[in-house]
């Protein structure tokens, strides 16, 4: 694309964006004109409020893996009976895993028991790694402060994205109904104009 034609678009875009006092400009063009005005300013407005919401996030989610990382501990757990393979539950790192019946020791000395995630093909008393809390219970491995950052960035985007979708639908849904409204106006004037070219 030549500078000029890269000129002459942007000077059509900023003549519809500020008709000003165009007197050719009609009210459904500065109507159209503010909204794409608005459209466009307040995603940018919504960029430091965006920011907030994942430093929020990040805060909360930060506290909470901290939280986590000091009541649960990885411990190990034996398996009650062999890892049959017959409906597996996941991959990891390639590897079929199934639910197995396993037991393992609370802090306070008692068993503990529950299904666990193992390899398939383990035999019965094999070993595997599982997270517990302080009361000796099984839970998910505590949150990283990684994860923490990650979930508060897709809070942010997904927030600052949220605003822009609607104000771009927004905008377009306006412009659709007033090019309709448009195009009927122009239709009826050269309907006028005919029947006074024609005489009737």
């Amino acid at each position: 694309m030549s500078d000029s034609t890269t000129s002459t678009c942007l000077g059509r875009f900023l003549r519809s964006l500020f008709p000003g006092r165009n007197p050719v400009a009609r009210t459904s063009d500065r109507i159209e004109a503010a909204v794409l005005l608005l459209a466009i300013v307040v995603p940018l407005l919504a960029l430091p409020i965006a920011a907030a919401l994942g430093s929020d996030t990040y805060a909360r989610e930060s506290r909470a893996a901290e939280l986590e990382a000091s009541t649960r501990y990885e411990s190990t757990a034996v398996l009650l009976t062999d890892a049959v393979l017959e409906s597996p539950t996941m991959y990891a790192g390639g590897r079929q895993t199934v639910q197995v019946r396993a037991e393992w020791q609370r802090p306070d000395g008692s068993p503990g028991t529950g299904l666990v995630v193992a390899e398939a093909g383990l035999e019965k008393g094999s070993e595997v790694r599982v997270w517990l809390d302080e009361s000796g219970e099984r839970v998910q491995p505590p949150r990283t402060q990684a994860m923490a950052a990650w979930n508060a960035a897709a809070v942010a985007i997904t927030a600052w994205l949220s605003v822009t979708l609607v104000c771009a639908l927004s905008w377009w849904a306006l412009h659709a109904l007033l090019d309709r409204a448009r195009r009927q106006r122009w239709q009826r004037e050269w309907d006028e104009l005919d029947r006074e070219i024609h005489g009737l």
